[in-house]
């Protein structure tokens, strides 16, 4: 027979054991739900949205919620954004403290530099790391106008040869770095890319033209853009140039324009705009390898701004115009999800998924 001894020291086991099964199972959940966070795919997205009825400031979403980069609630806009291992940058601009300049400025982890010392109007528009090195895109203003600039780590490359220029994006590989905007020679806008600060014009300005976007696949290097028909109607021609030679993407009939393009297992993907109906509408669109894909109706002016393609799911960052105000969103797989709530204005104009 049991002494009342023996059940108690029993007893006591048991809850021990109990206890520690209990303990390592929750460990167990919560390594589990750590590692499903970790997992969890990130949806970043910049762009700009107002808190007031006259300031709007540079915006971020993660996930769709935003988080606050704005400085001090400057007027500004976050135009890029680019992850690298757990750090996020984020190009754009904001206003000096009085509004009368806007500054160059990039964030890391929300936190900003500014990449003038504020004595003329700059801006970024386009951000990209490798190997720890951050290469931003834009231009500042000086005596005759735009001038495109580069800055690598803070430090500022002009690559304006003295024309009057934009720098709107930037692409690195190995060390290459390639830049996409414009040139206006003689009052004739053309369409470029820089390679390493050497220009190459893509258009003979002739027409209006103008880049938006590089991306370099391989040893292929894809701009878009867009260009006039022609000097008389004016309409602006949706185009790719890959290596220089130009893909048309639609026929004139409707102003139509590029604004960013990628390459995504041999398959080359553009994000933009094009008029539909009696011309007024704008609606966003995609084009996969020259085969458009619309996702909005034409009911409402959109724009898609920015592509990224990540485990085959196809995420668009751009802009609706409803009856208040611009709505910021971002598509998955054509499903939309706005950022903004429609009555206070915004816009997103950059997306990157990790």
């Amino acid at each position: 027979m049991k002494t009342i001894k023996q059940y108690l020291i029993i007893a006591l086991a048991i809850a021990y054991i109990s206890i520690s099964f209990l303990s390592c199972s929750e460990n167990t959940e919560n390594i589990e739900m750590e590692e499903q966070n970790d997992n969890t795919t990130k949806v970043y997205v910049a762009g700009t949205r107002s808190i007031d009825q006259f300031t709007s400031i540079a915006e971020m979403w993660v996930n769709n919620s935003h988080s606050d980069i704005s400085s001090n609630n400057s007027f500004g806009l976050a135009s890029s954004v680019y992850v690298s291992d757990e750090d996020v940058y984020v190009a754009g601009y904001e206003s000096n403290s009085d509004n009368t300049l806007n500054i160059a400025t990039v964030w890391k982890n929300g936190i900003a530099t500014k990449l003038t010392d504020g004595s003329k109007n700059s801006t970024s528009t386009s951000v990209f790391v490798e190997n720890n090195n951050v290469y931003v895109a834009g231009d500042e203003t000086e005596n005759i106008g735009f001038k495109a600039r580069l800055w690598m780590n803070g430090v500022m490359t002009d690559l304006s040869e003295g024309i009057q220029s934009r720098a709107r994006s930037v692409f690195v590989k190995k060390g290459d770095v390639y830049l996409a905007g414009w040139q206006n020679l003689n009052a004739q806008f053309r369409a470029v890319v820089w390679e390493n600060g050497v220009a190459t014009r893509l258009t003979d300005g002739t027409k209006f033209a103008t880049a938006y976007d590089v991306h370099v696949d391989g040893e292929d290097v894809y701009v878009g853009g867009t260009e006039y028909n022609n000097n008389i109607d004016k309409t602006s021609v949706a185009k790719i140039w890959k290596n220089g030679n130009e893909i048309i993407l639609t026929d004139g009939t409707n102003n139509a324009i590029v604004t960013d393009v990628l390459v995504f297992e041999n398959d080359v993907y553009a994000a933009g705009w094009e008029a539909v109906g009696n011309a007024s509408e704008t609606v966003a669109t995609i084009w996969k390898n020259g085969v458009p894909t619309r996702l909005t109706d034409g009911t409402k002016n959109a724009r898609a701004n920015s592509i990224f393609i990540h485990e085959n799911d196809i995420y668009v960052a751009g802009n609706e115009i409803g009856e208040n105000s611009d709505t910021a969103k971002v598509w998955k797989n054509g499903v939309e999800t706005s950022l903004t709530d429609g009555i206070n204005f915004g816009r997103a104009f950059s997306v990157f998924v990790k």
